[in-house]
């Protein structure tokens, strides 16, 4: 674990100062300056486009994965001209297909939203970068070079969006220059990753077709078309629930739903680290049928996540009231606390799973996957509908969580009776009770200690928030030293020990 310990740490420290950036820019300026109705639009935008590329990748990411060893060991030159040449026809069929019926496609957004139609264009454009990035990442991932390309997709966007917002405040730019230029952010990013690649020497581009591709090139398809059923049914049913708000009930929830939810993709930051350094260490394991070492990255994915994970959340409970009374008062911001508390409970649930989904999609039984995705996604859009139209924004949390077990659960099962593998351990059990215990300790001292200042609003908050993240991170910490659950951080506690002791 040391390759993915390394890389993820870093990882995750990039992540988290583009996050800090993010919750800026999401949570303190924007409903400052924009309204709720443009943020929900930026955010559906954002969504209809991730969705549009994700359709058009054509199964790229799980062909590197799964293929790239290959082609490695065989020093064949053409895989980055298949993998370009398949997202470029992808990008053709489905790009013009949702030209051409877009009046159908987004009809129901602009009916609750008329003026989102004048910002068509940047689905499209918006859509194209995302696929070239998502794509280089890919390639620098199987290279084991995630954390510039990391630091590249999270920090361009959010540096480069506080800069127009702040150009917006000052009313240098309207909001049509403000969302042309944030899309111009995805093409730099795109051109930032694409150049690391070209300076690692990693640019192997032939359009010569190799012996190795015309013998397995039926399997890569079979295998691209399979992950991009399996990447576009992931994609939509994590991002259903915003979509479904846009069309179903205005822009204005789904600004309410973007910050709950962005609170929550906080505490998933460190596994979307871990999980983009494991994948290709995965992919060799189950090639070289090391189930040992399978089971090990299984284990010890489920018990790192679920802490990292634990903690995020924990701090996130206990400051919330706190944290709210920043926004403007009387916007219902509020609300957002039940997307929190259930797709929390979510994710923690995915966390704990481990890798399974991984372990599924690089073994004999990949097609289980995208089996499970069609169950999942059509379960998803029903309960997003009742649930949406009955309950609003609380009823997309529920959906979502219900979607949450049923997919972790599933996968669970199925790993369990067809390979013979479990993810829990003794260290689960210590796990939580690390959390349970500081998030019952930490929530009745927040409250004994709970400031109030006459006439400092501000300053309260601050005083506050401050106070309780010190009381839970002191006793999640004494509780994870003194319990001791996981080598993995024991280790990396050490290594950061030394480090100040030499110094």
């Amino acid at each position: 674990m040391g390759i993915v310990r390394a890389q993820s740490v870093r990882s995750t420290i990039w992540i988290y100062l583009a996050m800090f950036i993010g919750l800026v820019n999401l949570v303190l300026l924007m409903p400052q300056f924009f309204t709720k109705e443009q943020i929900g639009m930026t955010r559906t935008i954002l969504t209809l486009s991730l969705l549009l590329s994700q359709f058009s990748e054509m199964g790229a990411s799980g062909i590197t994965y799964r293929f790239f060893p290959l082609y490695k060991k065989q020093e064949a030159g053409d895989l980055l001209f298949i993998l370009f040449a398949l997202t470029g026809l992808g990008f053709l069929v489905v790009g013009g297909l949702t030209f051409i019926f877009s009046d159908v496609i987004f009809q129901s957004f602009y009916r609750e939203c008329p003026s989102l139609q004048d910002y068509e264009y940047l689905i499209f454009a918006a859509g194209f970068f995302t696929l070239y990035t998502g794509l280089g990442s890919y390639y620098c991932a199987v290279h084991l070079k995630t954390v510039v390309p990391r630091a590249i997709s999270e920090l361009v966007p959010r540096l480069g969006n506080t800069v127009l917002i702040l150009f917006f405040a000052a009313g240098w730019i309207d909001f049509g220059v403000y969302f042309t230029l944030f899309t111009g952010l995805m093409l730099l990013m795109a051109v930032l990753i694409w150049a690391y690649i070209v300076y690692l020497r990693k640019f192997e581009f032939s359009s010569h077709i190799s012996l190795l591709t015309k013998r397995v090139y039926k399997k890569m398809l079979l295998f691209g078309a399979m992950g991009l059923l399996g990447n576009s049914l992931a994609t939509l049913i994590s991002y259903i629930d915003t979509l479904m708000l846009g069309s179903l009930t205005g822009q204005e929830d789904v600004a309410v739903f973007s910050i709950g939810y962005y609170l929550i993709t906080v505490m998933t930051a460190p596994y979307l680290a871990i999980i983009a350094v494991i994948s290709p260490l995965v992919a060799k394991a189950i090639r070289h049928k090391e189930w040992d070492r399978v089971l090990e990255y299984y284990q010890k994915t489920s018990t790192n996540h679920f802490i990292i994970g634990s903690f995020i959340l924990g701090g996130v409970l206990i400051c919330f009231r706190d944290f709210i009374r920043l926004l403007p008062p009387g916007q219902g911001y509020e609300a957002s606390y039940s997307i929190i508390l259930f797709f929390g409970a979510g994710k923690l649930l995915d966390m704990i799973s481990g890798c399974n989904a991984e372990i599924i999609s690089y073994s004999r039984y990949y097609r289980f996957n995208f089996y499970l995705q069609i169950l999942v996604a059509i379960v998803c859009i029903a309960s997003n509908y009742y649930f949406i139209s009955h309950y609003g924004l609380k009823g997309a949390a529920i959906s979502g969580f219900i979607c949450l077990v049923i997919y972790n659960a599933s996968r669970f099962v199925f790993v369990k009776v067809k390979m013979g593998m479990q993810p829990f351990t003794r260290s689960t059990v210590l796990s939580l009770l690390v959390f349970g215990g500081a998030l019952l300790v930490s929530w009745l001292v927040s409250d004994i200690t709970q400031i109030h200042i006459e006439g400092h609003t501000h300053s309260t908050i601050a005083l506050n928030l401050l106070i309780k993240s010190c009381w839970w991170t002191l006793i999640f910490a004494l509780l994870l030293l003194t319990l001791k659950p996981s080598e993995d951080i024991e280790k990396f506690v050490v290594v950061i020990k030394n480090k100040l002791l030499k110094k």
